[in-house]
């Protein structure tokens, strides 16, 4: 698994599985077959293609969209969600 602990100030794609530990300003999209482990605040939307996987343990100032994806929340954690059909 990666690491990702840098904070970014622009968008992010995920081709692999990942733990991001850093504050993302910007849009981040998991790619099919990647799994996202996030701990860390988004400041813009997750994107979820098909086939990806994530777990969500931290904020997203922005709206999850799950094109296909398999999705874990933590209880603590409030999201705007939208499935999207494709």
């Amino acid at each position: 698994m990666n690491l990702f602990f840098e904070k970014r100030n622009s968008d992010v794609i995920i081709e692999a599985d990942t733990k991001v530990m850093a504050e993302i300003n910007g849009n981040l999209t998991v790619l099919p077959g990647a799994k996202l482990e996030l701990t860390a605040p988004v400041q813009g939307d997750l994107i979820l293609k098909k086939y990806s996987k994530a777990s969500i343990g931290a904020e997203v100032n922005g709206i999850v969209y799950d094109e296909g994806a398999s999705l874990e929340v933590a209880k603590n954690i409030e999201i705007q969600y939208q499935k999207m059909k494709i």
